[in-house]
């Protein structure tokens, strides 16, 4: 197991995860997006941030 404790591929799909939250943020500001909706997306976009860091 690599030294940071997360294999290659949860690496990979935490990654693929913070890109999908960053495309669909980025994208409602075309279309409505309830705001609540918006919080969690956000908050779990922090999550795996904080999870890629460690």
């Amino acid at each position: 197991m690599p030294a940071e404790g997360m294999l290659p591929f949860e690496r990979v799909h935490l990654e693929r995860l913070l890109l999908a939250a960053d495309v669909i943020l980025e994208l409602s500001g075309e279309g409505p997006l309830n705001d609540v909706l918006e919080a969690e997306l956000r908050e779990f976009r922090e999550r795996v941030q904080l999870a890629l860091l460690r």
